[in-house]
């Protein structure tokens, strides 16, 4: 069974409850974006996870949106360029550029998140885990020893 990332109500592929269906964006690869910031193309970044993640590691110049308030909030992105988004891994982000997509926008989704860009894009970008622990979210930062060997 899944369920709608906005309503968390069971759903078989479109949401009876906001009508959200669920599709697979077109992405965008880490090397694609580091190249679209670097020759300053016109589009929006949206940031869809937590604010405890955003403040761990962003990418510079994102808006963030959480995904949970992406349905009341969505109005707050530029309609008239395209919108990327990106979450840890690439689950969030792709159901954010879905329903950006319904909405009208031409949107995609970060392949692999900011935990891809960090790896392939931009390694100036903090590496993370993400947590729950006794129904709190906690933050595991990446390090990268002297000796190359990464702990957590």
């Amino acid at each position: 069974m899944t369920f709608c990332p906005f309503c968390l109500v069971p759903s078989q592929g479109v949401c009876t409850q906001c009508g959200f269906k669920e599709e697979h964006a077109p992405t965008v690869s880490p090397q694609e974006l580091r190249q679209m910031i670097a020759s300053k193309q016109a589009f929006t970044l949206v940031d869809v996870r937590e604010p405890d993640e955003h403040e761990t590691a962003s990418i510079k110049g994102a808006k963030l949106i959480p995904l949970g308030q992406l349905q009341e909030r969505y109005i707050e992105i530029p309609q008239d360029k395209p919108v990327i988004t990106y979450c840890h891994h690439g689950i969030r982000a792709n159901h954010a550029a879905s329903f950006l997509l319904q909405k009208g926008f031409t949107a995609q989704n970060l392949e692999g998140g900011i935990d891809r860009y960090s790896l392939e894009a931009d390694a100036s970008v903090p590496r993370y885990e993400r947590h729950q622990l006794a129904g709190r979210a906690v933050i595991c930062k990446h390090e990268e020893r002297e000796d190359g060997i990464t702990v957590i």
